[in-house]
């Protein structure tokens, strides 16, 4: 019988083989995904190639959470385990500090879940969160100011890492994902 091969990444082969299909030599459509989750006016081709790209495709919705708004799962290997409730830690904060952040989790989460939904959904506005408003921090008292800012700020930044690692990820359309792989293995172990 013979041995099932051991994943060792976060993403399994299936979804590998999804994310190159997708992206692979596709700046063009990472970049209008890019407009999507930070609520830039779509141009009729970015709509074009967004709505071909995501209308009816359930596996490519999964890998994209998985992406962007991950989820405690058995399914990962050791030590890759992640949710975005893990990406601050609390533990030498003082309460009304911890609360803040947890509070900027909180809109992180929400507006991550608001903008795969409009990719999900053919691009119709389900804006809850409006993007633009995070930054507008006026009339905010101190502590709403400071989650807004920080969910802002750490959504640009997740944002960008995702895409980032949807690109690398996706490779060259030439390349195998047992090649992918091996390639990011090497690149790791410089």
């Amino acid at each position: 019988m013979p041995q099932k091969k051991k994943q060792v990444m976060r993403f399994n082969d299936k979804e590998l083989i999804t994310i190159k299909g997708v992206f692979a030599e596709n700046d063009d459509l990472l970049k209008a995904m890019r407009k999507v989750f930070y609520q830039i006016p779509l141009d009729a081709v970015d709509l074009s190639r967004l709505e071909i790209t995501f209308k009816n495709k359930p596996e490519l919705h999964k890998v994209m959470r998985k992406c962007f708004l991950p989820e405690i799962s058995a399914d990962v290997p050791f030590q890759q385990q992640i949710d975005l409730w893990m990406t601050i830690s609390l533990k030498d904060m003082i309460v009304s500090e911890a609360s803040a952040h947890l509070d900027s989790i909180q809109i992180w989460i929400d507006y991550m879940e608001q903008q795969l939904e409009v990719l999900k959904s053919g691009f119709k506005k389900v804006q809850k969160i409006d993007f633009k408003e995070l930054s507008d921090i006026r009339k905010d008292i101190p502590t709403e100011k400071f989650a807004k800012m920080l969910a802002r700020n750490t959504i640009v930044n997740h944002v960008e890492q995702q895409l980032n690692q949807l690109l690398i990820l996706a490779g060259m359309k030439a390349e195998t994902p047992e090649e992918t792989v091996e390639r990011l293995q090497k690149d790791s172990n410089k």
